[in-house]
C-alpha cells in the first residue's frame, strides 16, 4: 500500500524537509502489522547504518493514496482537496465504506458525499489544490 504520513504534533507531512530526522538524514516509513508507525531513520551513505523509531499512531494521519492521478499526474492521497475543473468546484478525497469517495466542500451542498468520478471527460479533469491540513506536500 502507498501512502502518506501527516503528524499531528509537527503540522507537516514526514517526507518535509522540516520533518526532524530530515535535517540530518533521510527516513522510510513502515506500518506494522500491529498499528505502529515505524521509522528508519538511515545515518550515513551506507543504508547499514540505521536505526528504528517506533512511533504512537495516535500522533500520525495514514492517507493512503487513492490509485488515482490528477490530471497533471500528481498522485492523489486520502485528505486530498480536489477541484473538479470544467465546474470550479472543490471536493475532500475521503474513505466512505469501502471506496475513495468526494466529499463536497461548495455552500450549498456541502457534506455531501459522492463516488469517484468516472463517467465523462469533464469529471476525469480534476486537480489537487490542496489537503485538509493546509500544508505542502511534496510526492
Amino acid at each position: 500500500m502507498t501512502f502518506r504520513l501527516f503528524s499531528k504534533k509537527n503540522n507537516l507531512y514526514t517526507n518535509s524537509l522540516f520533518w526532524p530526522s530530515n535535517q540530518i538524514t533521510f527516513s522510510d516509513w513502515a506500518l506494522s502489522p500491529n498499528g505502529e508507525i515505524i521509522e528508519l531513520i538511515y545515518w550515513g551513505s551506507q543504508t547499514e547504518e540505521a536505526s528504528i523509531e517506533v512511533h504512537n499512531a495516535r500522533d500520525f494521519d495514514v492517507e493512503p493514496w487513492s490509485g488515482y492521478f490528477d490530471s497533471t499526474g500528481k498522485k492523489i492521497y486520502r485528505g486530498d482537496i480536489v477541484r473538479l475543473l470544467c465546474f470550479n468546484l472543490d471536493y475532500e478525497v475521503i474513505w466512505n465504506f469501502d471506496r475513495f469517495s468526494l466529499k463536497v466542500l461548495y455552500e450549498s451542498h456541502s457534506g455531501e458525499i459522492y463516488p469517484w468520478f468516472h463517467s465523462n471527460d469533464c469529471e476525469k479533469n480534476y486537480g489537487v489544490v490542496g489537503n485538509i491540513h493546509g500544508v505542502d506536500y511534496a510526492d
